[in-house]
């Protein structure tokens, strides 16, 4: 699917596939410029894992991220909107930035990245 968005989007790829232990996937990610970015989650093995739910409901969308220099305020933010938010984490993805999911009354995932 990568190489699709890669084709389409012009995008280059900022990352070969990391492994985040922590939630039992691995991530990569494409840039497309403008400070925009896909992020490709792959189930790491067929145990359980953080977001198996999500990745088995025969969509392959899973949720939109944005970074954030105000990460506490947008949270707050987030939830003041209705959003639920689940524990923040620090990504091994993402060089142990803090990210957060929020999951929001249809059950779409917006996720929040430290810049």
């Amino acid at each position: 699917m990568q190489s699709l968005y890669q084709n389409v989007f012009a995008g280059s790829v900022s990352s070969e596939k990391v492994l985040v232990s922590s939630q039992g996937v691995c991530v990569s990610f494409l840039d497309v410029g403008n400070n925009f970015r896909f992020e490709f989650v792959f189930q790491a093995s067929d145990g359980p894992n953080a977001v198996g739910a999500f990745l088995n409901r025969n969509s392959p969308y899973y949720h939109v991220a944005f970074t954030t220099s105000e990460f506490n305020e947008d949270a707050k933010h987030l939830e003041n909107c209705g959003l639920k938010p689940l524990e923040a984490f620090k990504s091994e993805a993402l060089e142990m930035k803090r990210c957060a999911f929020f999951i929001g009354p249809d059950h779409h995932i917006i996720e929040i990245i430290e810049e």
